[in-house]
C-alpha cells in the first residue's frame, strides 16, 4: 500500500544550495527561481538549474512527512522502548508502509521469520534476502540436475566401453 511521503514542493525554490555560498563556508544557502534564473539571497546567479548543478550545487534534501495509506486504521500495539526507536531509526521516513507490508504479509502467511544463527549462516555465505535466497536453491537445484545428466550419460559410456571390452 503506497503512502504519502513527499510534502508539496514550493515551487518558487530550486530545491538546491548555492554552490558560491558553499565554497565561501555557507553551505545551506537555498536557491530560488526568479524568472528564468536561479539566484541565492546573496545575490549569486545562475542562468538556469543546469549551470548551478554544474557548478557543484547540492540537492535540498526533501523532509519526509509520511502519511498512513487512506485505507489504514490507527491500531496501538505495545512494543519496547528500545524496539520502537531502533525501528523509527532504521526505517525513517517508511516505518508506516514497512510495518504495513510486514503486517500484511503476517496476515496472510507469508511469511518467513529466521533469526541470529541460521541468519548469521545466510549472511556468511552471501546471503542476505528471500530473493538471493530462493536463487541460491534455484542454482543448487539446477546443479543437481546436471549432476544427474553427467551421471546418466557417464553410465551410458561404461556400458558402451564394456560391450566393447575396453576398460574393466
Amino acid at each position: 500500500m503506497a503512502t504519502n511521503l513527499v510534502q508539496p514542493l514550493d515551487q518558487s525554490l530550486a530545491q538546491l544550495y548555492c554552490p558560491m555560498c558553499a565554497a565561501n563556508g555557507t553551505p545551506d544557502v537555498p536557491l530560488v527561481r526568479e524568472m528564468h534564473i536561479v539566484k541565492c539571497a546573496f545575490g549569486h546567479q545562475y542562468s538556469s538549474v543546469s549551470e548551478a548543478v554544474a557548478r557543484g550545487a547540492k540537492m535540498v534534501p526533501l523532509p519526509l512527512n509520511e502519511q498512513p495509506p487512506i485505507t489504514s486504521i490507527k491500531w496501538p500495539v505495545w512494543v519496547h522502548p528500545k524496539v520502537k526507536e531502533l525501528l523509527e531509526s532504521r526505517y525513517r521516513g517508511r516505518l508506516i508502509a514497512t510495518l504495513d507490508s510486514v503486517l500484511g504479509s503476517l496476515a496472510d502467511g507469508n511469511v518467513l521469520i529466521l533469526t541470529g544463527k541460521d541468519v548469521e549462516k545466510l549472511k556468511k555465505r552471501g546471503l542476505s534476502n528471500g530473493s538471493q535466497i530462493v536463487a541460491a536453491f534455484d542454482a543448487m537445484d539446477n546443479a543437481d540436475k546436471e549432476r544427474q545428466e553427467m551421471q546418466s550419460k557417464l553410465e551410458r559410456y561404461e556400458s558402451i566401453f564394456r560391450e566393447a571390452g575396453i576398460g574393466g
